[in-house]
């Protein structure tokens, strides 16, 4: 966001609906926000909260591009016409959610323009961004995420480059002479499966298997690993329907019936490839990939670090924030620091802490009780120690405490990289 609160004041683009007593009694701690300076502006209550709602509320709540054009206006010198024809990838641009919306071309096309359209966009990734360790991010606008891999635009820092390196080849040559199998699961993820699939297929290991269990999907999951199945003797899938609610929180409900499908994934292992050397646990639905590299480099690792039986990922997702648009650390939802606690159904204990840790891309694994970020790679043994239950919070955290119990531990590996979320967060439909 980049109007002030003294220019949304000028403009005057408060609704009149919006009752400052109500959000002031929701938010108390919005009492004193730019207090003392609006004070001294003679800007009143109601431009003041509405000023926060606008930037720290509505956006969680609503569509992005409906959210911009509240605050953003299209540039007059802007021609949709013209850039249309120089830029006809845009053409369909959510073009059928912004018709809904009364959202005209002209709009679209200059919301387009604004973020996605490479070095010429108004908003550059300086304007969006505050990341504390920016720096390792090899990136200039938001489009650079789209055209670059997870390895170029998170590339390993320059004073971690020669360990990267040392350890992605030693875990190259030593998952040629190794067994992987890897297990997922797989609900309403059609748009990125194949992607996901493709990589991990690309592993170049002694041999390889796959395994996804896939429930309740709506979408076109099931027709794609079916066709996936058919396609290639490795890869192995189970389809069911049940009719269980897609949720997205954090309630128990949610969590034991993940932890009800990991633990088939599992037992698959055990019935199957108990005598691999590593198992991969696999989320399917990263908006932009993950690091196959990454995969190489854990497992270059496992042999320097003190028992070992599970590396997580730096998993990344895009989020508004306080002071704009950030990248945050994903998954806190399986962090455990030091304890068991489990977490509470309406809250995430660890969000506030683990979502800034931002570790250098080839700096060394560190040591968490409990950890996952969308990709997960265990040697075999220790795997299969465990058991799922959501009993604690999310699945992964009783699971990586049954590791523990039997002396294995987990680490957290910054060169493993997985992108969570991002297309949700630039259109959240």
């Amino acid at each position: 966001m980049t109007i002030s609160i003294k220019e949304f004041y000028q403009n005057n683009k408060v609704d009149p609906d919006f009752d400052e007593v109500k959000y002031l009694a929701k938010k108390p701690d919005t009492k004193y926000f730019y207090k003392p300076f609006c004070e001294q502006e003679d800007i009143d209550d109601k431009h003041r909260l509405f000023y926060h709602y606008m930037l720290y509320t509505y956006p969680y709540e609503s569509k992005d591009i409906i959210s911009f054009y509240l605050l953003n206006e299209v540039d007059e010198s802007f021609d949709h016409q013209s850039y249309l024809e120089f830029n006809p990838i845009a053409k369909n641009f959510y073009k059928e959610y912004c018709d809904k919306n009364g959202i005209t071309d002209r709009q679209r096309l200059f919301y387009y323009y604004t973020f996605y359209d490479g070095k010429d966009s108004i908003y550059s990734i300086q304007d969006l961004l505050h990341l504390k360790n920016k720096e390792h991010l090899n990136i200039k606008t938001l489009r650079d995420l789209e055209k670059l891999s997870i390895d170029e635009f998170l590339p390993p820092h320059k004073q971690f480059v020669d360990q990267y390196n040392n350890y992605l080849n030693l875990g190259k040559n030593i998952a040629k002479d190794s067994k992987i199998v890897t297990v997922a699961l797989a609900r309403d993820c059609d748009e990125h499966l194949s992607n996901s699939i493709s990589r991990i297929q690309s592993l170049d290991c002694k041999e390889s298997k796959i395994f996804i269990f896939e429930n309740d999907s709506k979408d076109k999951t099931k027709d794609i690993l079916k066709e996936l199945s058919d396609t290639h003797k490795n890869i192995h899938i189970q389809c069911i329907n049940n009719s269980r609610e897609y949720l997205r929180n954090r309630f128990r409900s949610r969590t034991n019936a993940l932890a009800e499908y990991r633990n088939i994934c599992l037992d698959w292992v055990r019935d199957n490839c108990s005598d691999y050397d590593y198992v991969i646990v696999l989320d399917l639905d990263a908006d932009l990939g993950f690091s196959v590299d990454g995969i190489y480099n854990s497992i270059g690792w496992f042999d320097s670090l003190n028992n070992a039986g599970g590396i997580g990922s730096y998993s990344l997702f895009l989020v508004h924030g306080r002071d704009g648009s950030t990248f945050a650390h994903y998954d806190s939802f399986a962090v455990r620091l030091n304890d068991w606690k489990s977490t509470s159904e309406d809250c995430d204990q660890n969000n506030a802490w683990f979502r800034e840790v931002h570790p250098l891309i080839g700096s060394e694994p560190f040591h968490l009780y409990s950890c996952f970020g969308g990709l997960a790679i265990y040697k075999t043994k220790a795997f299969l120690s465990g058991k799922y239950s959501g009993e604690l919070g999310s699945e992964h955290v009783q699971f990586h405490k049954d590791l523990y119990n039997n002396g294995y531990k987990m680490y957290l590996n910054p060169s493993s990289r997985f992108f969570s979320v991002y297309e949700n967060y630039l259109n959240d439909q």
